[in-house]
C-alpha cells in the first residue's frame, strides 16, 4: 500500500529544520504577551498664580456658639410710668418669665410691650364710642352715668367683685368699649324711666355718688 507524501508547508513559511537522526521537530519559542499600555500622567499641581492675583480665600472658621442668655433667680421689674398695670399684671409676666427662660430685658420688655397694647386698645374703644349714634357725641355723657346706674344697683363697688369689675373695666379700657357702654347704658336708661313721678312737693332724690365715675371716667364726668 502507498503512503501519501505530507503536504508542502505554506508559501512563505519557512520550513522546520529536519530533524537530525530522525529525531522530532524543536517547537517554536513562545511569544512573549505585549507590555501593558503606559499609565497617564498625573495631573500638575495648582499653582498661585505669579501675576500677583490672590489665590481663592481660605474659608473663615465659624464662629464660636453664642452664650446662654443669663436667667435671673429674682426678676427685677418697673410698672411703666403713667399705665394702668398694678402689682397683678407684675406678678403674671414674672410667673411666665421663670416659666419660659426669660432674661431681666426680655420681661421687661413684656411688660412694657401689654402697657403699650392697652392703651391702644383703649383708645380704639373711645374712637368707637365717639362715633356711634346713641351713646357717642353728646349723648356720651348721659349714657355714662347710666352705665355706672346699673353698675350701682346690680353690682356696686362695696361688693369685692363689684370693685374687681370696675378694675378690670378700667385696665382694659372697656369701660368705653361701645358694646359695654350701650348694655349698661340702656339698662340704667331703664331704671330712670320706671321711676315714680314724685311730683313737685316731693323731695328730691339723694344726689348720686361720684366715687365710681371720677375713678372710671376720671375726664368724662359733667360738670354742674
Amino acid at each position: 500500500m502507498t503512503t501519501a507524501a505530507p503536504a508542502a508547508p505554506p508559501s512563505g513559511t519557512p520550513a522546520p529544520a529536519p530533524a537530525a537522526n530522525g529525531a522530532p521537530a524543536a517547537a517554536p519559542p513562545p511569544v512573549a504577551p505585549p507590555a501593558p499600555a503606559p499609565a497617564p500622567p498625573a495631573p500638575a499641581p495648582v499653582v498661585p498664580p505669579a501675576d500677583g492675583t490672590t489665590a481663592p480665600p481660605t474659608p473663615a472658621p465659624a464662629p464660636p456658639p453664642a452664650a446662654a442668655p443669663v436667667v435671673p433667680e429674682n426678676y427685677e421689674l418697673t410698672l411703666p410710668a403713667n399705665g394702668v398695670l398694678d402689682a397683678t399684671d407684675l406678678a403674671a409676666v414674672t410667673a411666665m418669665a421663670k416659666e419660659g427662660g426669660w432674661t431681666n430685658e426680655q420681661a421687661q420688655t413684656a411688660l412694657n410691650e401689654l402697657q403699650t397694647s392697652l392703651a391702644a386698645q383703649t383708645q380704639t374703644f373711645i374712637t368707637e364710642l365717639e362715633a356711634h349714634p346713641e351713646i357717642g357725641g353728646v349723648n356720651r355723657g348721659p349714657a355714662q352715668e347710666n352705665m355706672l346706674r346699673a353698675l350701682d344697683r346690680f353690682l356696686p363697688a362695696s361688693e369685692p367683685l363689684g370693685a374687681r369689675l370696675r378694675t378690670e373695666l378700667t385696665k382694659t379700657g372697656k369701660q368705653h368699649d361701645p358694646a359695654v357702654v350701650l348694655l349698661l347704658s340702656r339698662i340704667g336708661k331703664a331704671m330712670r324711666e320706671d321711676r315714680p313721678n314724685l311730683g313737685l312737693n316731693a323731695a328730691p332724690p339723694a344726689p348720686a355718688r361720684k366715687s365710681d365715675a371720677e375713678v372710671m371716667y376720671p375726664n368724662d364726668v359733667p360738670r354742674a
